[in-house]
């Protein structure tokens, strides 16, 4: 998502059924250390506001994945899913466990 612009969105519209983007956080240091920044640059609320609005405009199913970590776990991300109104929203929480491997 971090290449997604409006402009891109739009040329491909009719060509396009879904497109699934990841957003877990909306605070640039989290995303930074998330490693979720493309040359330095991380994407705002009005960023993803903008590219939802051009998905929806050509008719694109919107699906939002989002990984929660130690990182992000005290974020509300609600805002910006009402917002954005995705057709789906995959939440993806992992637990570490030791088994003697590694």
């Amino acid at each position: 998502g971090s290449l997604l612009t409006p402009e891109r969105i739009h040329s491909w519209n009719g060509l396009v059924s879904c497109i699934g983007i990841s957003i877990d956080s909306l605070c640039e240091n989290t995303n930074i250390q998330i490693g979720r920044c493309c040359r330095g640059s991380v994407k705002t609320m009005e960023d993803w506001l903008a590219i939802a609005t051009a998905i929806h405009e050509c008719g694109i199913a919107l699906k939002i994945n989002t990984v929660v970590s130690k990182l992000n776990i005290q974020e509300n991300l609600l805002p910006l899913y009402h917002a954005i109104a995705p057709n789906k929203i995959k939440l993806l929480q992992m637990h570490l466990l030791k088994t003697g491997i590694l």
